[in-house]
């Protein structure tokens, strides 16, 4: 870089000279390089200018023709795929004559090459090379019709050349060799060649977490003892996928990065927003593409709430997606209409029109009229404005990419395709958006983009032999057969790279790992064969440089006598969290405020019209209180529910009560109300009827047709099996309630229950059945011998029995579940003989079950009586307060 500099010094003070460099990074570095190492007090802009825009001022274009561009290319490409789709003439190119863009996307990338790849495959038979001829016909057409040129088939004229240019090492230009013939020639031109390099060197370690913290504790350095942000950069390879490991190393060490590249754009949550909207119309609505588009927190719904109450409702409504019968169409609006959610049905009808509107737009003008529209009637562009104005300007640079196809498609009519907003949003896929960065710090330049700088250190990480590889490919889309057939080769410029680099800065570091976060890895060969790579070993690093941290809290002293960032970050976390005052903590130790606990004890002993009910204990309250105080108190007393976003396409809930229902109505139309085995066949077809008679009774949306039918199939087949077991067990047993509530106080305990049924057998025994669509409990789980049972369904049961006079302690008595899915009982207690069931319970066992059923009962009164909620759980896998809950971090076990 002495040589370029020294010529730099020597042509500035001659206003005629202008300087090219390879890259609009490296000219706007040495712009302000020279005036920072004090070679002149201000320069103008345009004398250090890119080899892009070098061509564009000397190659003495025409104003009468215009370079085309992406936009141009890319809606070329579409509507050609378009046109080959409907009448193909691409046989090998879109072999499945489809109108994608995927396919117009590999056409846009071949456009520019066809100037220099179609003469060299003139005389080639196969279908490839016929193809390759077609599109450069059509093409130079549409060129020519349309008074453009492609920068790639320039015949650049420099007689009216009016400046001086030093060209700084235009070896590394890919497009170079075009014009060297004429350039190295011109009295007006000279040039800076790449030098061969030094022996260099570079550093080879263990893996890259260890190779990238050790930059930035050399960087770390570097700030503390002086140097200047500006003085130091990184040039980093493959900087799309090494972004985020550099990053990362960085926030460990407190370095503060600049990287001058941008992202991609659908990295952006606002932008991803503009794809949903397209997958939403594409699914037909389907409620995941719908919760992906209506959740994306990047977006600043206005009516947020409403949105979700919407998706919510329709789930709840079964709403699976769209979809046709005939000329009918079902779904969203025919669901929430039948179940009432007029303004969710509203609300859903606009955004699907504005949807539609957008997507099936006809021209580039109108999608951007319609989103302008869209985004005024459902966004909030004033709130993204405050709160997260990265997510506004990458979704404000997606609208100049829109509104470039816009101008494009107005000023070439002849561009038409069939899908504006599709092509738009692919194009998204392809575009970068760099961030406007205001705070100082170490800036990160791509390798490539970057050579050519000359900063004081100068650091190159993850520089394996993959990633500083450079290839010119010279053939696409040529196969390696075609390719060879045609004399066309690559061309590898990572070794010229490798030599500019090391000579780009007065101390330049190379580094690459072993093995790294994608793989393993290998230097550079130019390293290899110069044998110049030298191995860090953790012995010369003095161990893992990120065992301070280990280290720290392992002994209580930091080995560089000072927190790290890492440290101090997370003191912060502790200070601002753990030392604050917390004026609620209901999930480790009972509410202190009188107030608000008796104020949920009111609230839970009240219906919704806040009258006392005078019991208000169930059994399923019991159970999910004992199952977690904490999820209890949040799902049943202050009406958090889990909010469920999966369709339902099949509702068990729905089927267990149209189960009941038919079983209860079947109880109630037995003659005398005796089970009688001697009708069994009457019995078989009355269940059946019973069952058709209540499904067709159901009010409000149900399940998609195909799901639903398939479980009244399901449940057919299940109440089938009912007589035929109940006249194995319970022949001649009257029923004497079906679905009886009762509510009593026991101890002192308002209790409530409602139990499925409850007959008599001919000894007189009672017999008390609850129903389930599938019992899979065994004995472990109702006992209470490893503390409160999963379930005191039926205890409970025999309790208000036993307060109300139906039963007595000594009475004969049989308690049982009844599965439908196997169309078995489970016994739980029996005092009588049921024929070879053998119940669960012993009578001391039951006995005993009923005692812990009594005292869960009276604890959990008063433990909402005092507010005690304290998480005291048995499984919290499963549990839908996971979010809200931190137990699992603040409970900790005996070890």
């Amino acid at each position: 870089m002495e040589i370029l500099q020294q010529r730099i010094r020597d042509l500035l003070p001659d206003e005629s000279w202008r300087f090219v460099f390879p890259s609009e990074i490296s000219a706007r570095y040495w712009r302000g390089a020279v005036v920072s190492r004090g070679l002149c007090d201000a320069v103008w802009g345009e004398r250090f200018l890119s080899w892009d825009r070098f061509k564009e001022i000397a190659f003495g274009l025409s104003g009468e023709r215009r370079p085309v561009n992406g936009c141009i290319r890319r809606l070329f490409a579409e509507s050609l795929a378009e046109e080959n789709r409907c009448s193909p003439f691409l046989s090998r190119l879109l072999p499945r004559a489809e109108g994608s863009s995927g396919a117009a996307a590999e056409l846009t990338r071949i456009l520019p090459r066809l100037h220099s790849l179609v003469p060299r495959i003139a005389a080639c038979e196969w279908s490839a090379a016929a193809d390759l001829r077609e599109l450069h016909r059509r093409y130079t057409i549409f060129l020519a019709d349309n008074g453009l040129y492609e920068p790639s088939q320039l015949e650049p004229s420099l007689d009216s050349i009016s400046h001086n240019y030093l060209l700084c090492f235009p070896e590394v230009l890919e497009d170079y060799s075009q014009y060297r013939e004429l350039l190295e020639v011109h009295s007006r031109i000279e040039a800076v060649r790449v030098l061969p390099a030094g022996a260099g060197q570079i550093d080879l370690f263990e893996n890259q977490r260890i190779e990238a913290s050790v930059l930035m504790r050399r960087i770390r350095d570097l700030l503390e003892q002086g140097t200047a942000p500006e003085e130091i950069a990184i040039s980093l390879a493959k900087i799309d996928k090494n972004r985020r490991y550099l990053e990362e190393a960085a926030r460990r060490y407190g370095v503060l990065l600049q990287v001058r590249t941008g992202k991609p754009l659908t990295e952006y949550g606002s932008v991803r927003f503009l794809r949903g909207l397209t997958e939403a119309f594409g699914t037909s609505y389907e409620t995941g593409a719908l919760k992906n588009l209506l959740l994306n927190a990047s977006v600043p719904w206005k009516e947020p709430e409403a949105l979700r109450s919407m998706l919510l409702e329709g789930i709840e409504s079964y709403v699976v997606r769209n979809w046709r019968d005939g000329k009918e169409t079902h779904g969203w609006e025919e669901q929430l209409s039948k179940g009432g959610r007029n303004e969710s049905q509203q609300l859903y009808h606009r955004l699907s029109s504005a949807i539609r509107g957008i997507v099936t737009a006809d021209s580039f003008i109108e999608v951007s009229a319609r989103l302008q529209a869209f985004i005024g009637t459902f966004l909030d562009t004033e709130r993204w404005r405050t709160e997260s104005p990265a997510q506004l300007k990458s979704f404000q640079r997606a609208l100049e990419v829109l509104n470039d196809y816009a101008r494009t498609e107005e000023q070439y009519p002849s561009l038409s395709v069939p899908s504006p907003c599709g092509v738009w949003i692919a194009a998204l896929e392809e575009e970068s958006y760099v961030e406007q960065q205001s705070a100082p710090g170490i800036p990160v330049y791509p390798y490539r983009a970057s050579a050519g700088i000359d900063p004081r250190y100068h650091f190159l990480p993850f520089l394996t032999q993959d990633s500083s590889r450079v290839v010119w490919d010279r053939g696409f889309p040529l196969n390696e057969a075609q390719r060879d057939e045609a004399g066309i080769s690559d061309d590898d410029a990572g070794d010229l790279y490798l030599q500019l680099y090391l000579g780009s800065g007065r101390n330049v570091t190379a580094s690459c790992a072993s093995i790294g976060y994608e793989g393993p890895g290998l230097p550079p060969g130019l390293f290899v064969e110069r044998g110049t790579v030298r191995v860090v070993s953790r012995e010369e690093l003095g161990g893992d440089p990120d065992d301070a941290d280990e280290a720290f809290f392992a002994a209580g002293v930091s080995p560089e006598g000072r927190l790290t960032p890492s440290q101090c970050s997370g003191y912060g976390y502790f200070y601002r969290i753990f030392t604050a005052a917390h004026s609620l903590d209901v999930l480790t130790s009972p509410i202190a405020h009188a107030g608000l606990a008796a104020l949920l004890r009111e609230k839970y002993f009240s219906d919704s019209r806040g009258r006392n009910r005078g019991a208000s204990i169930s059994a399923t309250d019991l159970d999910a209180f004992w199952g977690c105080p904490f999820a209890f108190l949040f799902s049943r007393m202050v009406d958090l529910p889990e909010q469920q976003y999966t369709p339902l396409v099949r509702d068990h809930r729905l089927e267990g009560s149209l189960l009941h229902k038919v079983l209860e109505e079947f109880s109630g139309s037995l003659a005398g109300g005796r089970f009688l085995s001697a009708e069994l066949d009457e019995y078989r077809e009355r269940i059946a009827a019973l069952l058709d008679r209540e499904a067709e009774k159901l009010k409000g949306p149900l399940p998609i047709l195909p799901a639903w039918e398939a479980s009244l199939v399901n449940l057919r087949r299940q109440l089938a099996g009912f007589p035929d077991t109940e006249a194995k067990y319970f022949d001649g047993y009257g029923v004497a309630h079906t679905e009886r509530q009762i509510s009593v106080d026991i101890a002192g305990v308002p209790v409530v229950g409602r139990i499925d049924r409850i007959s008599r057998g001919p000894g007189g025994e009672l017999l008390v059945v609850d129903y389930k669509k599938n019992f899979r409990l065994a004995k472990g789980d109702l006992e209470d011998g490893n503390g409160t049972p999963v379930t005191m369904q039926i205890p409970l049961y025999v309790l208000l029995l036993e307060q109300t006079g139906v039963w007595f302690p000594g009475d004969d008595l049989i308690c049982a579940y009844y599965s439908a899915a196997d169309g078995k009982y489970r016994v739980v207690y029996s005092t009588v003989d049921l024929g070879g069931i053998k119940p669960m319970f012993s009578e001391d066992e039951f006995t005993s079950l009923l005692t812990t059923t009594r005292e869960s009962l009276s604890a959990m009164y008063r433990r909402i009586g005092a507010g005690d909620y304290r998480m005291d759980p048995r499984e919290c896998d499963g549990c839908s307060m996971r979010a809200l809950c931190r137990g699992k971090y603040v409970i900790r076990g005996s070890e």
